[in-house]
């Protein structure tokens, strides 16, 4: 469907798992974003960034507001499968088809420790590069040993944790460089979430769609980040989302 002119993927678990098997066996490279309701903000105030989210192959809607936002404007479930879990829905898919990872992003040695803890928790996992990336303003301004460090890498799963926007416009700049790349990913908060450096909500709260509550009381200084969520995105599907959106049309 689409949602305030960005485009969303409505994919129950069990064929999402086999789009990925898909991508994992073909010879070619595929973006998978995973909007929620400040990237779609972000992408109405940014006509490229739009453009960018529309061009992915899988758009796999991780914010609890678009699922509200589809049943408001359209009376349809959508399916919602958070970042983190879809990270680990591939890692795992990864072992099984005996595929490479590198992450990229994160600060400090995040991506390093994330690379024990993963090796850990999928035994068989081969992950072939870990690195922060350093402080990246734009996709322009990354270092060419980086680039070089990654296709050199053979790596066929590229996870990018710069958070949204940046992580989205690097994948699109570069991915058609990375040639063994089948699966390029931008993941946000994962690596922090999966190395223990911000706590995830409980369980409960998550299935209740509240995580971004549970983070802002122990993170308070993302409020502008929950403005968007919750006060900009609601303004803009009450005022345009009849105007800016349609339906998933299978079920329309």
């Amino acid at each position: 469907m689409n949602i305030l002119g960005v485009r969303v993927d409505n994919l129950p678990q069990p064929k999402l798992r086999q789009e990925l098997n898909n991508y994992l066996k073909s010879n070619r490279s595929h973006l998978i974003i995973t909007p929620n309701p400040e990237i779609i903000v972000a992408a109405n105030r940014d006509e490229s960034y739009k453009n960018i989210l529309n061009k992915s192959d899988l758009s796999i809607p991780d914010g609890k507001g678009l699922t509200i936002a589809s049943r408001f404007l359209f009376k349809q479930k959508l399916h919602r499968t958070p970042g983190v879990n879809l990270m680990l829905m591939i890692l795992s898919e990864a072992v099984q088809n005996n595929k490479s990872i590198f992450l990229l992003g994160g600060r400090g040695d995040t991506a390093k420790n994330l690379k024990n803890i993963l090796e850990k928790k999928f035994p068989g996992l081969n992950i072939v590069g870990a690195e922060s990336g350093g402080d990246i303003p734009n996709p322009e301004s990354v270092d060419p040993a980086l680039i070089k460090k990654i296709k050199d890498s053979q790596a066929n799963i590229l996870f990018v944790a710069f958070g949204h926007g940046l992580q989205e416009k690097f994948l699109h700049h570069y991915l058609p460089e990375f040639s063994s790349v089948q699966i390029g990913i931008g993941v946000g908060g994962a690596f922090d979430f999966l190395t223990g450096n911000v706590a995830r909500a409980p369980k409960v709260i998550q299935k209740l769609g509240f995580e971004w509550l549970f983070r802002f009381i122990r993170q308070p200084w993302r409020w502008r980040r929950i403005i968007n969520a919750l006060i900009i995105f609601p303004f803009l599907i009450i005022t345009k989302g009849s105007i800016n959106s349609k339906p998933n049309e299978n079920n329309a």
